[in-house]
């Protein structure tokens, strides 16, 4: 049985950490990606 638990946590574990990292790059990713509320950009103040 201890055996059995030790294969699959080192199967799951990985894969969650590869699920909640890549849901934190996204979110990261995302709100890199949109300028702040209130700002405007070059081609806004242009036209």
């Amino acid at each position: 049985m201890d055996k059995t638990l030790t294969v699959i946590l080192a199967l799951l574990v990985p894969l969650g950490w590869g699920l909640l990292s890549a849901w934190a790059f996204d979110r990261l990713r995302l709100r890199r990606s949109c300028p702040p509320t209130g700002t405007t950009t070059a081609s806004e103040e242009e036209g």
